[in-house]
């Protein structure tokens, strides 16, 4: 297994003060405007996307074929996210009651749909690629420590943005199930599939079952 590159740790403090700042602003208000999610989510997405480049010589948004296989992906994502929001929806029925069509008044559904596109594309971009590629140099290659410690990582985020105990259990098993996703389809970029998962995930579990 290749050493890690030299400039991936300060790479990743970079994005780590990204975060750090956007927990901050969120926590001292409480309405920021949907402008305000795109510029963080698109910041942290351009600089996953030059440090994987960088470090690791990938090409995030390239395709092995062709680009036609864009559509196909975002297809195979949709299927996807839509399975683990029933999946997730099953097992949380065991222990509460769910909602269904929660939110289909929200306002400004076209903006809010545009971020979530956006945050879908960000998160899937670290912590399915640069944060997991870093991990598994750390880990000498160890596919299942890398793995639970980026779904770690992850949930921690989601620990840190609500503070639920329900949301860190579905983000940490949602982070392994898109790993497990990337590391099945070798042939090809999944990253079109892991951000399409992501994003009708998101869509599901607001507008059409809250968990």
């Amino acid at each position: 297994m290749k050493a890690l590159p030299k400039h991936c740790l300060p790479h990743h403090a970079v994005l780590l003060l990204v975060y750090l700042s956007a927990l901050f602003l969120t926590s001292r208000a409480a309405n920021l405007p949907n402008l305000f999610y795109m510029a963080f989510n698109g910041l942290v997405l351009g600089l996953s996307a030059a440090y994987l480049r960088r470090d690791f010589d990938t090409d995030l948004f390239r395709l092995k074929r062709t680009a036609a296989n864009v559509v196909r992906q975002v297809l195979t994502g949709l299927g996807l996210g839509c399975l683990l929001a029933v999946v997730f929806a099953g097992v949380a029925m065991l222990f509460e009651d769910i909602s269904l069509f929660p939110r289909l008044g929200i306002q400004n559904a076209a903006g809010f749909i545009l971020v979530q596109m956006i945050v879908a594309l960000a998160e899937e971009a670290y912590f399915n690629y640069y944060l997991y590629d870093t991990l598994m140099r750390l880990f000498r290659g160890k596919a299942v420590w890398s793995m639970a410690a980026a779904a770690a990582l992850f949930a921690g985020v989601h620990w840190a943005m609500n503070g639920s105990v329900k949301q860190v259990v579905i983000a940490f098993a949602f982070r392994l199930a898109a790993l497990l996703v990337r590391q099945i389809i070798r042939r090809d970029n999944a990253f079109y599939i892991c951000a399409g998962m992501h994003f009708f995930y998101n869509l599901m579990v607001f507008f059409v079952i809250s968990i």
